[in-house]
Order: C-alpha cells, then sequence, then structure tokens
C-alpha cells in the first residue's frame, strides 16, 4: 500500500529494513542487511542505505542483483522459490531455482523480489521504481559487492546485556561488516505546567546484578503512565531517580525490573523485581517532589530466578 501510494503519487519509494534489535547475544541474527558497496566505511555505507542498495532477510542468500537491458537479473546461493511483486501488491510471477530474469514491461508501477529457501530463510529486494520500459530506477547500480551488517542493536548504555565493545567483537565474529548502536536516550521535552518527581529506589535482594528499572508515575485508575525514566541498578543499594515533566495530577509511583529491559512485561515471568511507593503524589503547576522512596521486591517465581542467574552468568565480571 506505502509503495502503490508513493508510486501514485510520484514520490520516492521507501526502502524495507531487517534488524536482530539485539538486547542479548541470543537475538542475534534473526534479521540483517546486506548492503552493496565498493568499500567499508561509514560515509559509503551511508551512501549505499540512502540509495536502497542492499537487501533484507534473516539469511545471504542472495548472491547478486543487476538490472540490465530491461532486465532484472536475481543469482541466489541456493535454490528457493522467488516471488515477483508489482504495484497494488500482485505477483507477477513465481518461480523456483536459483536464478531469476525478469523483463520489465514499463506498466509495474514498480518491480521487487522476495527469495524464501527451504529451510525457511528469507530475504528481499528493494523495489525497482518503474517509470516506463526504458526508464527504471535502480536502487543497486553501484559498484562493489554485498557486506553483511546490522543497524538496530543496543548495549548496556540502555537496555542491552553488553557493552558496546562487546557488541562489535560479538558480531565481527559473526560475520558482520558493519553495526550500528541505537542506545535509547531521554528526550525531555519542557511543559510549561510540568512539575518533576524525585525520589530513591531501595533494592535488597540478590538477583539483580545489573539491570534497567524503569520508574512510573501513574495516575490511579488508568492503565497508561504518565511519565517514566529508567535507572541503571547495580546490584543491592540504593539508587536516585528523577521523573521529569509531569503534568499537574495526583499520581501512585511504581517501578519495575524485567529480563528484557522494557519498561513493560508481556509475560509475569519477565519480571525481576517490583515495588510501589507508600505516598500519593500530588502535582501542581511546577513543583519538585523529593523524598519518595519504592523497595524493589525480587519475584519468587523459580522461572524468574533461573532468568536472572542466566542473566548475571552471561556478564563479564569486570562489569558488575
Amino acid at each position: 500500500m506505502v509503495l502503490t501510494h508513493r508510486v501514485e503519487q510520484d514520490r520516492p519509494l521507501v526502502w524495507a529494513f531487517a534488524g536482530d534489535d539485539l538486547h542479548k547475544p541470543e537475538n542475534l541474527g534473526s534479521g540483517f542487511i546486506m548492503l552493496k558497496t565498493s568499500e567499508v566505511s561509514a560515509k559509503t555505507i551511508l551512501s549505499s542505505v540512502r540509495q536502497g542498495s542492499f537487501y533484507w532477510g534473516n539469511a545471504s542468500i542472495i548472491d547478486d542483483i543487476t538490472l540490465e537491458n530491461g532486465v532484472i537479473h536475481l543469482k541466489l546461493s541456493k535454490e528457493a522459490l522467488i516471488t515477483i511483486y508489482i504495484n497494488n501488491g500482485q505477483k507477477a510471477r513465481q518461480i523456483t531455482g536459483r536464478t531469476l530474469d525478469y523483463q520489465v514491461r514499463g506498466d509495474e508501477g514498480y518491480v521487487r523480489m522476495e527469495v524464501m529457501s527451504y529451510e525457511g530463510e528469507i530475504a528481499g529486494t528493494q523495489p525497482f521504481r518503474v517509470i516506463a520500459e526504458a526508464e527504471i530506477i535502480n536502487p543497486y547500480n553501484v559498484e562493489g559487492q554485498f557486506h553483511k551488517g546490522n543497524l538496530h542493536a543496543h548495549s548496556f548504555v540502555s537496555d542491552g546485556q553488553l557493552s558496546p565493545g562487546e557488541l562489535a567483537d560479538l558480531y565481527q565474529q559473526h560475520g558482520y561488516r558493519f553495526l550500528a548502536v541505537t542506545d535509547h536516550v531521554e528526550w525531555k521535552i519542557p511543559l510549561a505546567q510540568a512539575g518533576s518527581i524525585s525520589g530513591q529506589l531501595i533494592y535488597e535482594g540478590d538477583q539483580i546484578r545489573l539491570g534497567v528499572c524503569w520508574v512510573f508515575a501513574r495516575q490511579p485508575g488508568e492503565d497508561a503512565h504518565a511519565a517514566s525514566t529508567p535507572v541503571l541498578i547495580f546490584g543491592t543499594g540504593v539508587f536516585d531517580y528523577n521523573i521529569p515533566y509531569v503534568p499537574d495530577g495526583t499520581y501512585q509511583i511504581e517501578a519495575i525490573i524485567t529480563t528484557t529491559g522494557y519498561p513493560v512485561a508481556v509475560l509475569p515471568a519477565e519480571i525481576l523485581a517490583e515495588g510501589k511507593s507508600s505516598s500519593t503524589v500530588i502535582i501542581t503547576g511546577k513543583e519538585f517532589i523529593g523524598g519518595i522512596d519504592i523497595l524493589l521486591e525480587d519475584s519468587t517465581s523459580e522461572v524468574i530466578n533461573l532468568a536472572a542467574q542466566a542473566l548475571a552468568q552471561n556478564r563479564n565480571s569486570g562489569i558488575d
């Protein structure tokens, strides 16, 4: 739908990406891109990404993508199901093999290919913009070869498990040529009638050696929180927090630590520790409320205990 809309509006097409969104080592390789460039440098990588000179997927099974005399050539490293999509998501052709030669008619709007192997590996090209039979915009019109990389991963600077250096080593060991570390940062937007809430988290348990604790300001009876802030927890101790830009209102302060580092647990077993303040906080105008303590209590779930132990064992002892 997006590609068709942009064809109809005569606007540039958009590129498809894949990534593993790595937070812990076992996420490695669930998605990546294969980028065609003459050399691996920040300048050439960004240039090829802007042009769309890369394919996406969870396997490097496309060896080459070329356009010659109105024919798109696709060469694979193994036999797979190849599907050709054109305007409105129509399937123009579907074949099984290691090569594809598609003669562009001129009325397709765009042409893109998806490949799936018998093992379930998948890869997909970027769309070729088709203006006419002899006027095709080829995103792969660059010299060079394909290089494996990932543009979305997290270190322990935010909610990942590894240091940036450990991330780089891990990807390099698995044949990646480039990596983007995309850690979360706080983006503070001032509000005219906003105050802030500060206090301390107290953790006395023995499960968590390093983790991200999210502190929420939630209005009573509301499911969604109004404001939040992350706090890095280093084992047993007392940790300061400050939730900025909290609008006027009455709030209950809550905190949670999950195995994933995300502020919302999908399963109860993902919760390592949680707690609530015993006070109700009332913010009126630009007020600063401090001194609210939250006691973080470990979960008693055996599943969570095992997850926490595995988390601790996977850490570099020099970090803890």
